[in-house]
């Protein structure tokens, strides 16, 4: 097993490559599936350490595998994509790409991962087992957690158990939360398309207003969650995004409503669906209009197991101190797609603090950033937990 000063060490040496790995990967973000740029450094640095490596998972997915010892395997996911936004935070390292940004802290998981990596190929030697490393593209959208496992991302080698994590600002900075049980939320996206009958906006009696019709649909919607589904059953459902009109003096024909149900159950699922399908049949009633329904599951609520959680807390206050280390028993109500490679192996899973006093900004806003001196003990406690993992698994 790794000194845990010299694994520390080892760590905080990697500072410098850590960084410059992420502000790479910042200048240059990627959405979605396609992350070729960055699966190519991904694969070149891992090739470089001397792992076995396959591209082309989930389109532009990579994995790494580390062999040492003929014990269990045991896996990393990190995601590489950034997000539909343009930046606004200032840094000398933005993003060059207008309206994308890595404002969900993705860059830096990339960096993480390859940081461990580094660290646990300098000690192969000595490893019990075989380690997997998997830098997964699209998991803003559209879901590439569920593409890798079904391109053969865990089948060979077959992987014990699994590691996620994700920077997360409701921790202060150096800080790791440890969650257990129901941890993140499913995600159904939905799309409404209201049709009703334009016409000229003086003589609104001769038209089937969509806007109005719309607008009570999203009123409507708010009181699932506050009334019409179980309290005990934790749900939102927000609207997001309301399309409609051209010009002052014109009704249009139509109005597009989208938005996402969060859920942590399927039973509060298909309750809050079974209201929105009767929401929809009331507008059309009352207001003469056509509401098309369209929706799907984008992930499943990610689950933990409690004892592997007590296991990993132990690890991480052992290697960083127990007053670093928590267990995070509340669900968060964002989703995760590692919740797929949950479904699929034993898993855990980490939020590393990120907040401070001059960086408050939340994930998937303009301003997101982190400070990058949180990344070298960050990137040990993932190579501490591999190797821990290897000697349970």
């Amino acid at each position: 097993m790794p000194e845990r000063k010299a694994l520390l060490r080892d760590a905080a040496a990697l500072g410098p490559m850590l960084s410059a790995w992420r502000r790479d990967l910042h200048r240059r973000p990627e959405l979605g599936l396609s992350c070729p740029r960055a699966a190519a450094l991904v694969a070149g640095e891992l090739r470089g350490l001397g792992l076995e490596v396959r591209e082309g998972l989930a389109h532009s997915g990579v994995l790494g595998i580390l062999r040492g010892g003929s014990g269990p395997t045991a896996a990393l996911r990190v995601d590489m994509d950034a997000l539909p936004l343009e930046e606004q935070t200032g840094l000398d390292f933005a993003s060059e790409i207008p309206d994308r940004m890595h404002a969900c802290g993705h860059d830096g998981h990339t960096a993480l991962g390859l940081g461990a990596a580094r660290l646990l190929a300098a000690r192969r030697d000595a490893l019990p087992g075989t380690l997997l490393f998997l830098f997964q593209p699209g998991e803003e959208y559209p879901g590439g957690a569920r593409l890798m496992i079904a391109d053969g991302a865990l089948d060979d080698p077959n992987p014990d158990v699994i590691l996620g994590c994700h920077l997360f600002p409701a921790l202060e900075r150096g800080r790791v939360g440890v969650c257990s049980g129901p941890a993140t939320a499913g995600n159904e996206e939905f799309t409404l398309i209201v049709t009703g009958r334009g016409g000229h906006a003086a003589r609104p009696h001769e038209c089937a207003n969509p806007i109005q019709a719309a607008s009570r649909l999203v009123l409507d919607l708010q009181g699932i969650a506050a009334g019409r589904v179980d309290a005990r059953e934790p749900l939102v459902l927000t609207v997001a995004e309301f399309q409609a009109g051209s010009g002052h003096n014109v009704i249009p024909e139509g109005a597009v409503l989208r938005g996402t149900l969060r859920f942590l159950s399927e039973t509060a699922r298909e309750a809050a669906m079974r209201e929105v399908r009767r929401l929809i049949r009331g507008v059309e009633a009352a207001w003469g209009v056509h509401v098309a329904l369209e929706s799907r599951v984008d992930g499943p609520p990610m689950r933990l197991p409690e004892d592997l959680a007590g296991l990993v807390r132990g690890w991480c206050a052992d290697l960083l101190s127990p007053e670093r280390v928590e267990l995070l028993t509340r669900p968060s109500m964002g989703a995760e797609d590692f919740a797929y490679f949950a479904e699929a192996r034993p898993a855990a899973y980490l939020r590393l603090g990120c907040r401070d006093a001059a960086r408050s900004a939340g994930l998937h806003t303009p301003f997101f950033d982190f400070d990058e001196a949180l990344l070298p003990d960050a990137c040990a406690t993932l190579a501490w937990c591999l190797w821990r993992f290897l000697r349970i698994a």
